[in-house]
């Protein structure tokens, strides 16, 4: 231990030695994890500014605990590897704003359950549009997904759209996504306010001297919400695709599956704190590239609604797992699951305080695989709308706890302590697309229920120091 602090402590005068401070707010980090696995440190360096018609910030942190290969080698800079976690500026000018960089991507409405756009608040270059005055507000947000990728990834681009309209306390909107292949982005797509599933047709079908190269994937849904006093509340929609034949010509034998995800709760702010409730749930195949063909011809779009169109990665020789988590653009469970959580957020004497309970159910999924063990829906038993149909089934309980004190030193200095606690039955772990339906579009592993159950912990401690100007 005493070798693993000498080298953080050596990193830390890496990092800040050089520094120049010209900006109004600047921080360090340090955190110390400990989780069933393993032990690690993490440290970031923040610089912040922020104004009422301009700010930028950058934040810059390192890391060893393993999840990604070491920026330049194992015993160069003591196994940490760098990430660039934030990089942005942002302009505003009465009731129109623009972001743009990379930056924390944020959903609409205030809920860990967000369909559209991970609470996760995972971050991608993006160009950020937006408005809002007392009735009306709009977004359009361009995100790149991938470009000129070494692991062989089509490029990719996410337009994401929000309308709106206020009324008192009650806000009521339509969301708008597309995920598009063939280039990272489209300058048509992100100027033109039209919604996606029109603008599809429109780019990418045949018989028309401007058809583009391509293949594109519309999401469309709602949301309400209200606010007032202590009291917040909202529900939101998401459809991926809807079987219209089951109204048309419910006697028809084609019968698609609905790809359909849901959320609702709110929170209530009491004397000793703000309580929060909330559910959603997402139908199989919801997230998921869509594909067709036979055995011979299977096809995959790449157009899944997640940051990477894989499941895994390799570094150091070792194929790792990319977390459903830390890969769905939108509802961070992904789809086959409904899932509860609550939570609290206080303050006791001067600590802020956060605590969640979540409950989760989860079927086979997979974020890059279109029909999982099948190259098309129709192949599949009963075939139609899908929701946790096999057993077993992953069961998740996480206890999380967080406490947080600030002091005034020469500008603050907080101190950290997170406790994870948990159980995981059946949990999802990586498999193989069986033998028989295992061709080369066709052949992207599925997160599939197992029988493999554990404890779920982590601990971590940590001290942020705050400098304002």
């Amino acid at each position: 231990m005493k070798i693993k602090m000498n080298r953080t402590i050596f990193l830390i005068l890496f990092l800040v030695l050089p520094y120049e401070i010209f900006s109004l707010e600047t921080s360090i980090s340090f955190n110390e994890v400990l989780t069933t696995e393993n032990s690690y440190q993490y440290i970031a360096l923040q610089e912040k500014h922020k104004t009422d018609y301009f700010d930028f910030i950058w934040r810059f942190s390192v890391c060893n605990d393993g999840k990604y290969q070491p920026s330049h080698g194992k015993d160069f800079y003591f196994g940490y590897y760098f990430l660039l976690e934030q990089g942005g500026l942002g302009i505003k000018y009465n009731d129109l704003s623009m972001k743009f960089g990379r930056l924390q991507e944020n959903d609409i409405v205030d809920t860990p359950y967000s369909l559209f756009v991970s609470s996760k608040n995972l971050n991608a270059l993006l160009l950020d549009i937006s408005y809002n005055d007392n009735i009306f507000f709009f977004t359009s947000r361009w995100t790149e997904l991938n470009r000129n990728s070494a692991l062989g990834f089509p490029d990719r681009g996410w337009q994401y759209n929000v309308y709106g309209l206020k009324l008192k306390g009650f806000r009521i909107g339509f969301q708008d996504s597309l995920i598009y292949t063939g280039c990272s982005f489209d300058a048509d797509y992100f100027l033109d306010p039209l919604p996606g599933f029109f603008k599809q047709y429109t780019r990418i079908s045949p018989g028309k001297p401007w058809q583009s190269v391509g293949n594109d994937n519309s999401i469309m849904g709602f949301f309400a919400d209200y606010r007032e006093n202590n009291l917040y509340g909202y529900g939101q929609l998401l459809i991926d695709d809807f079987n219209a034949n089951a109204i048309l010509n419910p006697d028809s034998s084609y019968q698609n599956p609905n790809k359909l995800a849901w959320s609702f709760g709110g929170s209530y702010h009491l004397n000793f704190g703000t309580i929060g409730l909330y559910h959603a749930g997402s139908t199989k195949y919801t997230f998921q590239p869509t594909g067709y063909g036979d055995k011979i011809s299977a096809t995959d779009e790449r157009y899944g609604y997640s940051y990477y169109p894989a499941v895994s990665y390799t570094a150091n020789g070792e194929v790792k797992t990319i977390l459903p988590e830390n890969n769905y653009i939108g509802y961070y469970n992904g789809e086959n699951n409904i899932s509860f959580l609550s939570n609290y957020k206080g303050n006791i004497r001067d600590f802020n305080i956060y605590s969640s309970l979540e409950f989760s159910l989860s079927g086979e999924k997979s974020p890059a695989n279109p029909w999982g063990i099948y190259t098309n829906w129709t192949q599949e038993k009963n075939a139609g709308t899908k929701l946790l149909d096999s057993i077993p089934l992953e069961k998740k309980l996480i206890l999380t706890i967080n406490s947080t004190r600030t002091i005034k030193f020469y500008g603050s200095l907080s101190f950290m302590a997170d406790l994870k606690l948990g159980y995981i039955w059946n949990s999802l772990q990586l498999s193989d697309v069986p033998t028989a339906w295992n061709f080369a579009n066709n052949n992207i592993d599925i997160f599939s229920p197992s029988n493999n159950s554990f404890a779920v912990f982590s601990f971590s401690i940590g001290i942020t120091y705050i400098l304002e100007i």
